[in-house]
């Protein structure tokens, strides 16, 4: 090899790390190219290759997209989507890894109730009873890990780890909610708390019966099947990434409803009162058999030109 030989291979390998570092220094995420020299059209072009799924990558603070034969670059729209088509999986909470929970954590008695109302109702295959399987099945595992959905829908006890999977039901009074009657904290898996839930409000509401011929109906203040679906609602359409536990509120809004319109129609009849609160006459003679006994209520005078007195704190000293 000739002494100019030699210069020229110093200087053509110098280029090259010069490229190399050139490239390296103003792409971000950091990558590592592979560069050499070829020979396109007669003419010496340095020839750089890389490959990486941590897009997007930005060259000197900006980003581009190819389209045909030209570099385009991406729009702020463009970028938001390339970002969040990224990380879907990683901004999805419930399939997210719970990672010191284990499938002795899951109770078996809660996957068994589920798997059974699944065949029972046919909207799910599900043809073994192996929890693993089972839990494989509803993609609430990821390798030997379960997932935070796993926990809080099966788990034996959801809130050793995730505080969020507490919830708190209330009876308050009046609709201020800074006075409570009653309050109970549920840490059992959802379907546990779901139910516990149900059961805590029906303790708390009135249940109407109505003798109709040689029957008994049934009524309860509020539909159960209200009741449930607000409570689901709010057990599944809330963010589990907020660490905060979900709430339950029951206040006596309808006692303060049945005052309000007494107070501003002091003669109003139990079948006005029925109409305008839209529930029934039994319920309305229940609220004011209550307020009277509260001593909130009086009734002055008959039935045909009697009318209601609200008791306030000042006449009642």
């Amino acid at each position: 090899m000739k002494e100019s030989e030699t210069l020229e291979l110093k200087k053509s390998t110098s280029e090259l790390k010069e490229a190399l570092k050139a490239i390296s220094d103003h792409i971000e995420p950091k990558v590592f190219p592979k560069i050499r020299e070829i020979i396109l059209n007669r003419k010496k072009c340095i020839y750089v290759e890389f490959s990486g799924n941590n897009i997007p990558y930005y060259a000197f603070g900006r980003a581009y997209i190819r389209v045909g034969d030209e570099d385009k670059k991406i729009s702020s729209q463009e970028l938001e989507k390339l970002i969040l088509q990224k990380n879907k999986e990683r901004l999805r909470w419930d399939s997210a890894i719970c990672e010191k929970a284990n499938l002795d954590d899951i109770d078996d008695n809660s996957l068994k109730k589920f798997v059974e109302f699944s065949r029972q109702s046919k909207r799910l295959s599900i043809e073994h009873d192996d929890k693993e399987m089972v839990l494989r099945k509803l993609k609430l595992m990821s390798g030997s890990k379960i997932t935070n959905a796993g926990i809080l829908l099966f788990g034996k006890h959801p809130t050793d780890f995730l505080d969020n999977s507490l919830v708190r039901c209330g009876r308050f009074k009046g609709v201020v909610k800074e006075e409570f009657i009653d309050m109970k904290d549920m840490d059992g898996n959802l379907f546990q708390n779901l139910e516990r839930a149900i059961a805590f409000l029906q303790d708390h509401l009135q249940l109407q019966a109505t003798i109709k011929g040689l029957r008994r109906e049934e009524k309860w203040e509020i539909p159960l099947e209200a009741l449930r679906e607000a409570t689901i609602n709010a057990f599944i359409h809330r963010d589990y990434y907020d660490q905060s536990f979900v709430y339950i509120k029951l206040s006596t809004t309808l006692e303060k409803k049945v005052l309000q319109k007494i107070q501003k129609t002091p003669k109003m009849t139990r079948k006005e009162l029925a109409v305008q609160l839209a529930i029934s006459e039994e319920t309305v003679k229940e609220y004011l058999d209550r307020l009277r006994k509260k001593g909130l209520l009086i009734r002055r005078g008959g039935r045909k030109e009697g009318y209601w007195e609200i008791i306030t704190e000042k006449k009642s000293r």
